[in-house]
């Protein structure tokens, strides 16, 4: 019994170290025009980030140094078939300095896609910046 308890602490101490190590990022989501494709994109975006060894999300409200993602997306067109997506990058604690921004144009069967490209647009960014410290 004792040396499950202490495996048990073991491998929660090795989990919080773990997860202290992640690269903490935050994601604000806004959708206009009720687009439900934008929405998806960033349900699944946030999706994507909870199974990254590589990321965790925290709020956007904190002091703490971490990279963010913001999102505003609005429908292009009457059938709301299709959305459009600013997606802008920063980085920073409370205030954020800009990095990136670009636009998607994002059908429904691609919704998985354009939230895994805007991971890996992240990505790139986080690992130049790392290469250049």
């Amino acid at each position: 019994m004792k040396a499950s308890v202490v495996s048990l602490g073991l491998c929660l101490g090795l989990a919080a170290s773990a997860s202290a190590q992640m690269t903490p990022v935050s994601l604000d989501c806004t959708t206009e025009n009720g687009d439900t494709i934008g929405m998806r994109v960033c349900t699944e975006l946030r999706d994507e980030i909870a199974r990254s060894p590589r990321y965790r999300e925290i709020s956007s409200n904190t002091e703490d140094i971490h990279w963010g993602l913001h999102i505003v997306s609005t429908t292009t067109d009457e059938s709301k078939l299709v959305s459009a997506e600013s997606v802008t990058i920063t980085e920073g604690a409370y205030l954020q300095y800009f990095v990136e921004d670009y636009v998607l144009v994002t059908a429904q069967n691609r919704v998985n896609h354009q939230a895994q490209t805007i991971l890996a647009a992240l990505d790139e960014q986080v690992t130049a910046f790392a290469n250049r410290q």
